[in-house]
């Protein structure tokens, strides 16, 4: 079940500004694992800092 009013679960409803991904209700506006979509992972930011990246406004390490 992967839908909206389905996440997960029968009658598992995602918020508004949310999505279901793999069973989750996740917000791709700042969700470091599903930015953007379902599965777009945030890699390393720029610098060689080793930290995983960022998500702002569903783009990854944007500045």
């Amino acid at each position: 079940m992967r839908d909206r009013v389905n996440c997960g679960k029968c009658g598992r409803k995602c918020k508004y500004s949310e999505i279901c991904c793999r069973g989750r209700c996740v917000n791709p506006s700042f969700d470091r694992s599903h930015c953007g979509g379902c599965g777009n992972k945030c890699s390393a930011a720029s610098g060689g800092n080793g930290k995983r990246g960022f998500c702002a406004f569903g783009l990854c390490n944007y500045a």
